[in-house]
């Protein structure tokens, strides 16, 4: 069975709204669903903001549900490379770097996870291609890249440069990263994605598409779910 993860309520809300739920189940900060939609079953979870609650949400959707069999990732988020990723595109995730995990002081390199020495964690090909698939659907163009996460809402394009430039990623956002090494220790397969709602050429970018980006959002998740 998949779970679909969101960060905040307002992202899962348009699915949630449109789906039989038949339980609801609260760990930690974490709320989870078990739902139906045309005859589909499957979970969503609610994580909360940053990369803390992201994967302890993981480890508790793990340990309450052994069954689940794939995590998908899904929301609204910002392109780092407004060429390749342009607003209202998909962005799906392959990699996954934590862009503010730093031990390089003692020779390590920048976003290394200690104990299982990887800086990159890698997305599951079949739910790539699943999203790949649902996005086409749904008439929403994707584009496949690096998404970095970090405890840090990336604002600047200075900021936006740097990150760009260090891990070669075109996103970033503030849980994949850890949902993704978590998925990777408990050996679930993994994917997320992000609707671009902003590039960082215009401030005012996101709450002029934020309405835009949630609409192709809620069509891929309806694509996604008729191809489960």
């Amino acid at each position: 069975m998949i779970c679909f993860l969101f960060a905040m309520e307002k992202e899962a809300a348009p699915l949630l709204e449109d789906c039989q739920i038949s339980e609801a189940t609260k760990i930690g900060f974490a709320k989870f669903y078990a739902c139906e939609k045309d005859e589909k079953k499957f979970l969503v979870g609610i994580t909360g903001i940053g990369k803390v609650f992201a994967s302890s949400a993981v480890s508790a959707l793990r340990l309450k549900y052994p069954t689940v069999d794939g995590l998908l990732n899904i929301g609204v988020g910002g392109s780092l490379d407004a060429e390749a990723a342009p607003l209202l595109q998909l962005i799906v995730g392959d990699k996954y770097v934590q862009h503010d995990l730093d031990t390089s002081a003692i020779g390590d390199p920048v976003g290394m996870v200690s104990g299982i020495n990887k800086v990159y964690f890698e997305a599951d090909k079949d739910l790539v291609a699943l999203v790949k698939k649902a996005s086409k659907a749904a008439k929403v163009k994707p584009c496949v890249g690096t998404i970095a996460s970090g405890d840090r809402f990336i604002a600047s394009k200075e900021d936006r440069g740097a990150i760009k430039k260090q891990f070669k990623a075109i996103s970033c956002d503030m849980e994949s990263s850890a949902m993704a090494q978590i998925a990777y220790v408990y050996q679930l397969p993994f994917c997320a994605a992000r609707v671009v709602s902003d590039t960082g050429k215009d401030p005012n970018e996101y709450a002029e598409n934020c309405g835009e980006a949630a609409k192709r959002l809620k069509a891929i998740l309806d694509k996604l779910i008729e191809l489960l």
